[in-house]
């Protein structure tokens, strides 16, 4: 990730599923600790894509993690259906977070 994590700050991502591709977002929303949002699109709202990362106390000292996807926009099925499975680098992800979450640095 390049660029300033904040609210209204403009980031760019190598994607890991395709490193050869780099998808400049948005950071439409940014409430630290607990919520995150990403966003790109298209021009006219022909398609748009979001991405969110919550996270939530669980009362026992640990938290939920959630990372959604929306999609909208005319020509969102059209594009979902070319987007490949990105589970894996999600997972992938997902650990990474854990990891830092929990080392002692």
């Amino acid at each position: 990730i390049i660029g300033p994590i904040e609210q209204g700050g403009t980031i760019e991502l190598v994607s890991v599923a395709n490193p050869k591709r780099t998808f400049t977002l948005e950071v439409t929303e940014m409430l630290p600790p607990r919520r995150m949002v990403w966003s790109d699109g298209m021009p006219l709202g022909l398609f748009r894509g979001e991405r969110a990362f919550t996270i939530e106390p669980t009362g026992d000292g640990a938290v939920e993690f959630t990372m959604t996807e929306r999609f909208s926009g005319p020509l969102a099925r059209l594009i979902t259906k070319a987007i490949p499975d990105l589970t894996d680098s999600f997972n992938l992800y997902a650990d990474g977070l854990k990891a830092a979450a929990e080392s002692d640095g």
